[in-house]
């Protein structure tokens, strides 16, 4: 038992610092949870405050138009002409594009706020459809007819969406369209607001996204960005230095070819659960690294959604735990740490090291063996016990270890008339058994 006892105290020596290591890595996932969410929060306060500047601008555009139409309400008597009409329109709205708009929905003149944020001026845009201002998306579905129309019944089409500027730029803006009236309909009144001198939202969305991204992209996390369907739209530079995989290999479905691919059904599976109802979602998984080693990886992911409250998809990360995996199953292998717990367990009990050789026997696997440890130490088990090199016994070891997962199961003893009950727990460095005989 002297003897004995440094082999047991080292054995119970690696399972402590196993243990330790568990701590350590828990300590870590919760210290990156708490980053990923405060520049999540970064990110949202971002988007919070310019989408709130966003609604005060339009609510002033929608005001500033209420006000224009009063006045053309009121002095419809006044306007002779649509020089008239732009020169009093452009006093109560400076900072506005102002196009006059004939009945049929063609421009008759603009103002010099026009110009400055459209491009465009009334030599320029004369005669042209009012439409000119919209995507081509909207001219091809009717947008523009459509907000006449709206303007006309009811007096104001508001509207906030894309608009194109003389040189085919694209921003995001708000819009108001105002009937002129006089005995009948006489034309239209364009305001768009001046995005030029206060925020262009869609420009700073990009920029918070782009700081975001590289705020990201500096963290020692991988991280990850996909789209509803599960394309990538956005990997980090601490997954690709990981995985050895370039950015361009990880867009779309790329960044799935480093995970293990018996591994990919169960998150398929997970992910859509979680998906189908917008929650957030952990799932544990093997991640080949560059070495082309698996190793596990916990994945933490969190619905997106825009501004709109639309699902757009999940930002996730994911964590190094193989560590910390080896240690939970250490531990469930060997539940006690008590010196002595090993050598009085009712249960056999050996461990393998990855090349199948025998680093520990207790006294009750002696027994059954019928060898002593120190002949059966440092052994092939398959040339040390012959009698389990082939069969159930032999295919469950390989199954366990290729599985990479604990087994449990019962197989006939080499013994006649005898059953064996197992408990297996692989790991990367060998293989921990349990048994007893069932009788």
């Amino acid at each position: 038992m002297k003897e004995e006892l440094p082999e047991k105290e080292e054995f119970l020596r690696k399972l402590e610092d196993l243990q330790a290591e568990n701590n350590k890595l828990r300590f870590q996932i919760q210290a990156q949870r708490r980053l990923q969410e405060s520049v999540a929060n970064v990110r949202l306060e971002e988007l919070t405050r310019e989408s709130r500047a966003a609604d005060k601008q339009h609510e002033r555009l929608v005001a500033t138009a209420r006000n224009i139409a009063a006045e053309l309400d009121a002095n419809r008597d006044y306007f002779t002409n649509t020089a008239d009409l732009i020169r009093v329109v452009a006093n109560i709205a400076a900072d506005y594009a102002v196009i006059a708009i004939d009945r049929e929905g063609r421009v008759t003149s603009c103002n010099i706020g026009s110009r400055r944020i459209l491009g465009w001026d009334s030599e320029n845009s004369a005669n042209q459809l009012g439409s000119f201002v919209y995507t081509a998306d909207d001219q091809a579905t009717g947008v523009f007819e459509s907000d006449l129309r709206t303007a006309a019944a009811e007096g104001i089409a508001v509207r906030r969406r894309w608009h194109r500027r003389a040189d085919g730029r694209q921003f995001w803006s708000s819009s108001a369209i105002l009937p002129v009236r006089g005995d009948d309909l006489e034309g239209y009144v364009l305001l768009l607001h001046d995005h030029a001198d206060r925020l262009d939202l869609a420009g700073d969305v990009r920029e918070a996204e782009d700081r975001v991204s590289r705020m990201i992209d500096d963290l020692p996390v991988m991280t990850w960005v996909i789209d509803p369907t599960g394309s990538c739209t956005f990997i980090s530079r601490a997954w690709c230095h990981y995985t050895g995989q370039t950015r361009e290999e990880c867009l779309g479905l790329g960044w799935l070819d480093a995970v293990l691919p018996s591994d990919l059904k169960r998150m398929h599976e997970e992910s859509l659960k979680a998906g189908s109802r917008l929650q957030p979602y952990q799932i544990e998984y093997r991640l080949r690294g560059q070495d082309g080693h698996y190793r596990w990886v916990l994945g933490i992911g969190a619905p997106r959604f825009s501004d709109s409250g639309s699902f757009i998809g999940y930002i996730g990360a994911v964590i190094d735990i193989h560590d910390r995996k080896l240690a939970e199953q250490m531990l469930s292998a060997v539940p006690q740490t008590d010196p002595d717990v090993l050598e009085d367990i009712n249960e056999a009990f050996y461990a393998l090291d990855e090349r199948w050789r025998i680093t520990y026997v207790n006294r009750k696997a002696e027994e059954i063996f019928g060898r002593s440890r120190d002949i059966l130490l440092d052994q092939v088990i398959w040339s040390a016990l012959p009698e389990w090199s082939e069969g159930p016994i032999h295919q469950v070891h390989v199954d366990a270890k290729t599985r990479d997962a604990p087994m449990q199961c019962e197989v006939p003893s080499p013994l006649p008339g005898e059953r064996l009950s197992l408990r297996l727990y692989p790991s990367p460095t060998g293989v921990s058994v349990y048994f007893r005989r069932l009788g």
